[in-house]
């Protein structure tokens, strides 16, 4: 893509036509012009429709409807500029969005003799109809800025600068980036939220009654009863990159803490139960980011750990105490409905350890594991979204017990279920 000189003698002579059709066009209009960066002047919205009709380009819809027709566009949208004497066109048209109750404008900014679009996307619209006002005024800086180097380069009686022949991605990575409009395409994600926990490890097949106690919290049905506090974030260091191969390559992690206890007989015992992970993780977006369905693949370690805690060492010793270190390898997706997004996941967790008295009583046992999950994110504001997840843990395990061990039992199941009420923050 190369970009010419501007017909211009001054930054401040840089004029932009601006075109939006459909629903809310002319407030969409309205809000371009009000963001054009100092230097740039808007032409005259009757003096623009009357030249795009001239040359049938009134119906901006169909035009931007065919995205293999776009160069032909391009080449009329030239023509356009030329006659108006416009340094731009912006160019767009309100469409009906794929999530339910939204709209999209289908947007698209071309710099005078340059072959290519500046920017052509679809921009998913606020609750008001608009464009989220943070996101057009750095897309405009972003877009248009070649046309003020150039003119700046002109009126040096210089060459116009390299940056001029970069794409909008490959600007906005060396002046910054442009705030994303989802979690689907953000570089940090942090979410927080209140838990309630639960768990219950049953055996099976068991031999040693007396030395073998069982733990079920709450006693009845797997339930969300302990509390406690989840954080989660994801970074994504190239997702400003004009590498598309880079840009959803990211890690994440995951901190978990629950407050739990015992009881036997009379006595009271506490716990001490956590969870971390840490993965590589990587998106991909089935469509338009934002809008379109989000796929996620990621493997990694982490560790859960569920001990029991009293002075009475024996009668700790009967319980269930465990601490697994595992690898992690799962997938997950977001799927927009409107303007809530489903998530769901689920993970194979393959043990490389198990200790504390679990692990203890039965050294010969083999271990597997999986987690599952599901919720939902409502978007609260343009960078904040509250988020309701279910995560299930489960662990299966044949302990391979020989008669004259101390502890005897076939096997065990260990069921997690956990509900986090939160908020997510990402930019």
């Amino acid at each position: 893509m190369s970009l010419s000189s501007p017909k211009t003698s001054a930054a401040e002579d840089l004029h932009v036509a601006v075109k939006i059709d459909g629903t809310g066009g002319d407030e969409i209009s309205a809000q371009i012009v009000a963001a054009l960066p100092e230097g740039f002047e808007a032409i005259d919205s009757a003096t623009v429709a009357e030249e795009l009709s001239r040359r049938k380009l009134d119906d901006m819809a169909a035009a931007l409807g065919d995205a293999s027709r776009r160069p032909v566009l391009i080449k009329k949208i030239h023509r356009v500029e030329r006659a108006l004497k416009a340094d731009a066109l912006i160019a767009g048209s309100v469409v009906a969005g794929e999530r339910k109750n939204t709209l999209e404008l289908q947007l698209v900014v071309v710099l005078v003799e340059q072959e290519d679009a500046a920017f052509d996307e679809s921009l998913i619209l606020n609750k008001q109809g608009l464009i989220p006002a943070r996101r057009l005024k750095r897309l405009l800086e972003i877009a248009l800025e070649p046309l003020r180097q150039a003119a700046s380069a002109e009126k040096e009686g210089a060459a116009a600068p390299a940056g001029g022949d970069q794409s909008i991605a490959e600007t906005a990575q060396s002046q910054g980036e442009a705030g994303p409009v989802s979690p689907t395409d953000a570089r940090v994600v942090v979410a927080a939220g209140f838990d309630l926990g639960s768990r219950q490890l049953h055996y099976n097949e068991r031999i040693t009654n007396a030395n073998l106690r069982p733990y079920d919290l709450p006693s009845g049905p797997l339930l969300p009863v302990a509390p406690g506090g989840t954080l989660s974030i994801e970074l994504y260091p190239f997702a400003r990159s004009p590498q598309a191969g880079a840009r959803d390559i990211g890690v994440t992690s995951h901190l978990a803490y629950n407050y739990a206890k015992a009881e036997v007989g009379n006595v009271t015992l506490g716990t001490s139960w956590y969870a971390w992970d840490l993965n590589l993780r990587g998106r991909y977006n089935l469509g338009s980011r934002g809008s379109s369905p989000l796929v996620g693949l990621e493997a990694g370690l982490g560790q859960l750990v569920f001990s029991f805690k009293d002075s009475n060492a024996g009668l700790v010793d009967t319980l269930p105490g465990v601490s697994y270190l595992f690898l992690r390898i799962g997938a997950d997706s977001r799927i927009p409905v409107g303007n809530v997004g489903l998530i769901a996941g689920a993970a194979y967790r393959y043990l490389l350890k198990t200790q504390g008295s679990l692990g203890a009583h039965f050294p010969r046992a083999d271990i597997a594991g999986l987690d599952a999950r599901v919720g939902a994110a409502l978007p609260l504001t343009e960078n904040i979204e509250a988020r309701l997840m279910v995560t299930y843990i489960r662990y299966w395990a044949e302990f391979n017990s020989k008669p004259a061990d101390t502890y005897i039992a076939g096997g065990a199941v260990d069921n997690m279920l956990s509900a986090d009420l939160g908020i997510a923050v990402f930019f």
